[in-house]
């Protein structure tokens, strides 16, 4: 993304396994608002982008459906004194999530990695292994972590971070680059300026970072971790006291939230991060759905579709939405009456798996899937 006044690179992102890129203008809060911006991506160029909460931007290039197999886990861990149960956890069931993860999606490479973290004062600042296709050593190395250090309650996430992106080795090619960041504490307050820079870093080389957030996280450390999430394309994970892990956890900041196992929860979210449609209809297998609350009932048909669905429900519709399949929303639409039969085009839309989501008068909300085939 190109800045009008200033002609200078604004954002720089790479698409996802979904063919998706989230672009930033003024994420430092310095530009002019008034800019107008350009998005550029290959040959092609889009000279008058609409905002987010106007639709989207859409881009087409003929290219070669080339899908890289590789995919790369890197986990990232604060190791000072309070994350002790944390890592036992690391130590005694990473392998079973990344074996599950395995059998799950078969023909994908799974290069792992991992960087632990201290803090300045601390026996050390960073330890790290980089990528391997092999789990056995992942699972030694951590094996070989514990917690200690710390004392104050920021701790040093920027250098971890800068770790992370120097010295793991990440694959450009690769089909998706997820970075779980798994901590219970915040950066330093001096840290803002190096933070916001590494972050800008790593969207850029399409790496999602994933904040796992611990007992001990406070609100504004949970803001600053889904900023963190939104700014790379990642997503925002918690730990609930249901979990057993750690001491006691804030209640997030959200409307409502479904409890999982950690274990499932960690293969969701990769699942759903290294999925890619084949290149062919006769290859074509499902998307991971993410599962839903669902308390209202929804019907879209047709099902598989070219572009117009027809949506109907037993109840009024408030808001609707297009969702990816992992549940990010992609447009919010327009509901002229609040009736229960509604009609959409999703034509505009690349073929994929969408869910359609919605909000009903009595705030309940629910989802259909629908095949969009062009």
């Amino acid at each position: 993304m190109i800045s009008g006044n200033t002609k200078d690179t604004a954002w720089r992102a790479v698409t996802d396994n979904t063919g998706k890129a989230e672009l930033w203008a003024n994420f430092d809060g310095t530009a002019d608002r008034q800019d107008s911006y350009r998005i550029v991506c290959g040959t092609e160029t889009v000279r008058n982008p609409v905002m987010f909460a106007n639709g989207i931007n859409y881009i087409s290039l003929r290219t070669d459906c080339d899908h890289s197999n590789v995919a790369e886990i890197a986990f990232v861990v604060d190791a000072t004194g309070s994350m002790g149960d944390e890592i036992q956890y690391l130590q005694e069931e990473l392998q079973d999530v990344i074996g599950g993860l395995s059998d799950k999606n078969k023909g994908v490479d799974l290069y792992l990695g991992a960087v632990f973290y201290r803090d300045k004062s601390d026996e050390y600042l960073t330890r790290h292994m980089g990528f391997r296709k092999d789990l056995p050593a992942l699972t030694q190395f951590i094996r070989k972590q514990s917690a200690g250090g710390g004392g104050d309650y920021p701790e040093a996430v920027d250098d971890a971070l800068t770790t992370a992106l120097d010295s793991l080795h990440w694959d450009a090619g690769a089909r998706a680059k997820i970075l779980f960041l798994i901590l219970d504490a915040p950066p330093h307050d001096e840290a803002k300026d190096r933070m916001r820079l590494l972050l800008i870093r790593a969207a850029s080389m399409g790496i999602r970072i994933v904040p796992v957030v611990c007992s001990g996280i406070d609100k504004s450390t949970e803001y600053l971790m889904r900023s963190i999430a939104l700014a790379t394309n990642g997503s925002y994970v918690f730990l609930t006291d249901d979990s057993g892990v750690g001491d006691k956890h804030i209640k997030p900041t959200t409307d409502n939230f479904k409890v999982e196992l950690l274990n499932d929860l960690l293969q969701r979210v990769i699942s759903e991060m290294i999925f890619m449609l084949p290149c062919t209809d006769n290859e074509r297998v499902e998307a991971p759905i993410i599962s839903n609350n669902n308390t209202a009932k929804l019907v879209v048909y047709p099902n598989p579709s070219s572009g117009i669905i027809n949506i109907k429900s037993t109840e009024k519709i408030k808001e609707l939405f297009v969702a990816d399949f992992t549940g990010k929303f992609l447009e919010k639409l327009n509901v002229s009456s609040k009736g229960q039969s509604l009609q959409v085009d999703l034509s505009r839309y690349p073929s994929g798996t969408y869910l359609i989501q919605y909000f009903t008068d009595d705030n309940k909300w629910s989802a259909g899937k629908v095949l969009l085939i062009k």
